[in-house]
This record gives structure tokens, sequence and C-alpha cells, in this order.
């Protein structure tokens, strides 16, 4: 008679365990609006994969390279990781201005002088003279074609929003990330650093090998699972040499080549680097979305890179939606309910059999257990 009283009850459950479930459901979809973060979390990810190329199409930086015919998935080394960050990553997160269309772009560009598009690349020419070509910036290549007067372009009238901006979409003449995303706080770089440790074969040293070994330290052969790519051993960060590097925000496109030319003069990654995290946020004011971009660089001991983009966005109101008070209080009722009737089966056994009979009693089976770790 027992087990069908029990039985009974189970089959009873059943519906407050699906409402219970429903309510659970509606909540956190309420809360996380997983829809538009999803999507502004894909957003990220594609213009990542598909805008930051490099292998530009045209002798960068002195003509208008529009196409890159890499990609972040095409980065095998250090060298094409920077110019990945160089001439990819980084005009999409500091932008010199707001951009223009493909033909003004390109008359842009050829009306530049080969002294002025190096500066604007990060190289420093205060040392260089203007009697060197072009120095003077009056025999730029398409004036030495059309005449001399061709590039004293009538800026205010063939690129007035590059110059003058929309005061409404910020300052500095800095066009949104993405259209609708302002970058915030900046970039950080940082890697962990593994040590030198002595090789398997020293007796080869000097005649088969002549660089040093680093430590095989949980290295990722394979392609890594995400919580891996995120996670850094903090052991392993800002060692001499791969201090972690802050770029701010509102800093000019130039500024921020000079940086990233910085880093690639002094080796900041070397053979010693086994990951390296580029991390971002930005903060989409029309939807109250903040997003922190991972960007992890994996590299194992045989020389793979594995490349892993990970943005997180985050619904900075968790209770935009009123109806989420409503689902709230229903759940919290729904658990309130289950706690009330445990407890109530619980006191029950104790007063009948006793505290040390009843609790036996009572977590006989595992159904108990699974009830109050659910609560």
């Amino acid at each position: 008679m027992h087990k069908e009283v029990d039985e009974e009850r189970a089959f009873l459950a059943i519906p407050v365990v699906f409402l219970l479930f429903l309510f659970f459901l509606l909540s956190v979809i309420l809360h996380t609006q997983t829809t538009v973060t999803t999507s502004v979390e894909l957003a990220v990810r594609t213009d990542i994969e598909n805008n930051a190329n490099f292998a530009l199409a045209g002798v960068a930086p002195f003509e208008n390279a529009r196409t890159g015919f890499h990609s972040i998935d095409d980065i095998g080394s250090f060298p094409d990781f920077w110019s990945w960050l160089d001439v990819g990553l980084a005009p999409l997160f500091f932008p010199s201005g707001w951009g223009v269309s493909e033909a003004r772009s390109n008359v842009a560009a050829r009306c530049m002088t080969p002294l002025g598009a190096m500066e604007s690349f990060g190289w420093n020419i205060s040392a260089v003279g203007s009697d060197t070509p072009y120095g003077d910036g009056a025999h730029a290549p398409l004036a030495g074609d059309l005449g001399s007067n061709m590039c004293a372009l009538d800026l205010e009238t063939n690129f007035p929003h590059v110059l003058s901006g929309l005061s409404e979409y910020g300052n500095e003449n800095r066009a949104p990330y993405l259209i609708y995303n302002e970058i915030i706080a900046g970039m950080r770089l940082r890697q962990e650093q593994l040590p030198e440790v002595a090789c398997r074969k020293v007796e080869y040293s000097g005649r088969a090998y002549k660089t040093p070994c680093i430590e095989i330290n949980g290295a990722t052969w394979l392609v890594p699972d995400l919580g891996n790519a995120l996670d850094i051993n903090e052991d392993f960060v800002n060692q001499p040499g791969g201090e972690s590097v802050y770029i701010k925000s509102g800093k000019s496109l130039t500024k921020v080549r000079q940086s990233i030319r910085e880093l690639e003069n002094r080796r900041w990654a070397n053979p010693r680097t086994s990951k390296i995290e580029i991390a971002l946020t930005v903060y989409n004011n029309h939807l109250d979305v903040f997003i922190c971009i991972y960007i992890n660089f994996i590299i194992n001991r045989a020389g793979k890179i594995h490349k892993i983009i990970k943005p997180v966005a985050i619904w900075m109101n968790p209770y935009s939606n009123p109806v989420s008070y409503v689902v709230d209080n229903l759940f919290f009722v729904m658990v309130l309910k289950l706690f009330v009737e445990e407890g109530r089966e619980v006191f029950k056994l104790v007063r009948d059999e006793g505290p040390r009979k009843g609790l036996r009693m009572y977590f006989s089976t595992i159904n108990q257990f699974l009830d109050w770790i659910s609560l």
C-alpha cells in the first residue's frame, strides 16, 4: 500500500516538476535575452574572422590595399601574427575616422606621399628631410601624373564627413564599431611565457640545434576546448620581456600601430610564448549590452598556433522586461513549495521514528538526495 501511495504521489508531482522547469527556463530567457546576446556575439566573431585580414593586395602602406587574402585562420608564425594585428585587427577597433567609399579611398591613397603613408602606419619619419623624393607632400604619385595641383583636393567637398564628423556619433571623428558599438577601455595583450629547460639531447647543442628548449607545460596538441583556451595560468603571466600591455581606447590608429611595432621590435612574442590573449571591451548603448571579446592564440611545442575567438555579451539590465518579476516570483513559489513539502516529510519521520532512524528512513533512496541538491 505504501508503494502504491508513493507512486501516486510521484505521478501527481510530474506537473509540478514541469512547471518548475518552465518557470526556470522563462526566467533564464528573460534575464539573459539570449537571442539578442547571441546575435551580438555572432556579429563580432564574424567581423573578426572575415574583416581582420592581412596579406593585402597592393603594397601597403603605399597603396590602398583593399583586399586581404589571409584571415586569422592563416596565422602560422609570429610575423603573420604581427601583420594580422597591425593591418587587420587594429583598424577595426581603432578606426582613424569615418570610412569612405572605394573610389574616394583610392584617390586619397594616391594623393598621400610615401612618407605620409609610412607615418600613418606608425613609422617615425621626423628625421627624414623634405628633400627626399615626395617628401614635401607636393609630388605624390597621382599629382606627378596629372599636375602638381591635382592633389590639392577640396577636402570639404570630397571628404566632408571625414573632416567634420557627425557630433551625435562620437568625438574625434571616429565611427562606432560595427555601426552601433563603442570601444571602451581599449585592448589588453597578455601572454603565458614558459621557462627554458635543459634539452633532451644536450650533446647536440651547437651542432643540430642552437636555440634553447622550452618547458612543455600542458601542451595543447589538438584543437583545445573553450575552457582550456580561455584559461590563463597566472604563474606564467607578466614574465620578464612578456609583460601585459594595455593600449587605451581613444588613441589614434597611428599611435596604436607604433605600440604594436614596439612590441614586435622587442620580440614580445617569442619561442617562450605558449599562449597570447587579446581582450577588448565594447558597449552597445542601443541595446545596453556589454561585450568582452577574447581572442586567444595557443601555441604548442609542435609549432601549431590554435586560434579561438570568444565574444561574451552581457545584458546590463537583467530586469529590462517587467514580466521577469512575475516569472521569478512564480519560480520562487514553486521552489518554496517543494522545500515545504520535503521539510514536512522530514519532520514527520523524525517526530514518529526519532532523529536517527527517521533521517535514515528518509534518505534510504537517492531520490531525496537529488531533491535537496536541486533545492
